[in-house]
């Protein structure tokens, strides 16, 4: 029995090295107006100063792409692939940029069917299909706007989605359960996916199914950058909010979401879900 236990050890030791020399990649699509503290939530996320905080508004709608290396519980290296909005929403029409948006996502599908159909496939092709997107809300009280929702409705039929309260330590306790209320009420009264985490988890375990409740009652996940060295707290002038209290707002919850609890499930939904029905649709053209 003992050896048999060593083994199992031996194995689970080469599998953690394995994974610590290659890393994870996760592939993220960050969308939401200029102004909504996309840059400093990533910079939090990933406890690094990867974006500056100013950028050149114009009315030329762009996706900004970034590689970021992150660490899952600061041991293995997660690769992150981030695609972030610049000037989303900043035109009188800004259709243009969901259809933009939508064809991104599906270029990621199309060149990964076009790999996979060959015959002689590129050994060191990079995957680029999305595995999540962070849909950022200005917190207005009124739920989602028009523009929040056509955006929503289409991403939500082609990636896994994650709604995001913006800027949430400028609300009341009060406030924040209102914007999460009339947020929610848009979803559902508009039949937009989102991410659903207790369809992603089937384990019948008491404990893991109070944890997904749990994730299910946060969304939409209240976000609040850090602007402090250790990205870990946020100074204002009444005080300092600390990050990592689950009473002030769903940082904690969303970075063990994307990095730990939901990573692979993230993937393999994208995978067997999102493409899958992309590849299906393609092929039968």
């Amino acid at each position: 029995m003992s050896g048999n236990s060593n083994k199992l050890l031996a194995t689970e030791q080469f599998r953690q090295r394995k994974l610590k020399e290659k890393g994870i990649n996760l592939n993220v699509l960050v969308v939401g107006e200029n102004g909504v503290g996309k840059r400093s939530f990533m910079n939090t996320l990933c406890k690094g100063d990867h974006y500056t905080s100013d950028v050149a508004e114009s009315d030329t709608f762009l996706i900004e792409i970034k590689d970021i290396i992150a660490y899952l519980e600061a041991i293995i290296p997660i690769k992150l692939r981030v695609a972030m909005t610049q000037n989303f929403g900043f035109n009188l029409d800004n259709y243009s940029n969901i259809d933009s948006l939508a064809s991104f996502v599906d270029e990621g599908f199309r060149s990964f069917l076009e790999q996979e159909i060959k015959i002689d496939r590129n050994p060191h092709f990079v995957d680029r299909r999305i595995h999540v997107a962070l849909y950022f809300i200005r917190t207005s009280g009124r739920g989602l706007s028009e523009l929040d929702r056509a955006c929503m409705k289409k991403l939500g039929q082609k990636v896994n989605l994650i709604p995001i309260l913006a800027k949430a330590d400028g609300l009341t306790d009060d406030e924040l359960e209102l914007n999460k209320f009339q947020v929610m009420k848009s979803i559902h009264d508009n039949d937009i996916q989102i991410y659903d985490f207790a369809d992603s988890n089937s384990c019948s375990d008491e404990d893991e199914q109070m944890f997904i409740l749990s994730l299910q009652q946060k969304v939409p996940f209240a976000a609040i950058s850090s602007n402090t060295a250790d990205y870990k707290y946020r100074t204002t002038d009444w005080g300092t909010i600390v990050l990592g209290d689950e009473q002030n707002c769903d940082m904690v919850a969303l970075e063990g979401v994307l990095f730990c609890s939901h990573l692979e499930q993230l993937k393999d939904t994208t995978s067997t879900t999102k493409y899958e029905q992309f590849r299906v649709q393609r092929l039968r053209k």
